[in-house]
C-alpha cells in the first residue's frame, strides 16, 4: 500500500520497485521484458508466429467496466522495468482473469499475440497467477555450479537445513568445479526434493560466482 501511495503522489517508487522482490525469478525463469514483447508486436513477420511469452509485471492501471449490453470488460496496464503493455479483456476472458488483475498486484502471465479482424494484434493471456507463487509452483529443477573452494561446512549446513525445512517436488543438483585440477563433479541431493524458497534465493544472491540454472515446469 505504501508503494502504491508513493507512485500516485510522486510518479515513482521511492522505497523500491515492487518487482525488486522478484529479480531472481525474472532473471532465471525465462521471463521476457515487456520492451521486447512490444518490439515483437511491431515486427510484422514475427508477430504472426505462434510464439509465447512469460511476463512478470506490476498492474499499474486497472479499469473494470460494464458495457451498455451489461457485459463486463476491463482495460489494464502492466509494467516492468523496461516498459508497459496494455491488456483489454472482454466477456469470459475478463471473468476468468480480472480477479488477479487488481491495481498494485504483481503478476506472472503467459500469453501470445492474436490477430484481430482489423489486422492488428492483441496480447492474449493463456494463464495468470500472482508472482509470489512462481518459485513454488514452476521450479522443476535447480542446478547450481560453484567452485570447490565454496564447499564449506557453513554452506553444507545451510543447504541441509534449508532442504529439511522446505520439502517439495523440485530437484536440486550441484556441479562442483575445481579449475586448478580441471575436475568437475555432479552431485544429486538425497531425499524427495525441495520447495524453492525466499531464504535460498537470498543465499544465492550473495554468491555472484555461482552459476544458477532453473528448469521450469
Amino acid at each position: 500500500m505504501q508503494l502504491d501511495n508513493e507512485k500516485e503522489v510522486t510518479g515513482i517508487f521511492v522505497s523500491g520497485h515492487p518487482l525488486d522482490d522478484y529479480r531472481f525469478e525474472m532473471e532465471n525463469y525465462g521471463i521476457s521484458k515487456i520492451s521486447y514483447v512490444n518490439e515483437f508486436k511491431e515486427d510484422k513477420e514475427k508477430v504472426n508466429s505462434s510464439a509465447t511469452f512469460k511476463l512478470m509485471a506490476l498492474v499499474s492501471d486497472a479499469q473494470h467496466r460494464v458495457a451498455k449490453s451489461g457485459n463486463k470488460f476491463g482495460s489494464f496496464v502492466i509494467e516492468d522495468y523496461s516498459g508497459k503493455l496494455e491488456l483489454v479483456l472482454f466477456s469470459e476472458e475478463y471473468l476468468k482473469h480480472s480477479a488477479i488483475l487488481q491495481l498494485g498486484a504483481t503478476v506472472y502471465i503467459t500469453g501470445f499475440f492474436k490477430q484481430r479482424f482489423n489486422g492488428d494484434f492483441d496480447f492474449k493471456i493463456s494463464s495468470i497467477c500472482l508472482a509470489e507463487s512462481v518459485k513454488k509452483n514452476f521450479t522443476k529443477k535447480l542446478t547450481l555450479q560453484l567452485p570447490a573452494a565454496d564447499v564449506t561446512e557453513n554452506m553444507i549446513d545451510f543447504v541441509q537445513q534449508n532442504l529439511k525445512s522446505n520439502k517439495g517436488p523440485s530437484t536440486l543438483n550441484f556441479t562442483i568445479v575445481d579449475e586448478a585440477e580441471n575436475i568437475e563433479v555432479e552431485l544429486l541431493t538425497n531425499g524427495k526434493g525441495f520447495e524453492m524458497n525466499s531464504e535460498l534465493i537470498g543465499f544465492l544472491k550473495d554468491r555472484e560466482n555461482w552459476k544458477v540454472k532453473v528448469e521450469c515446469n
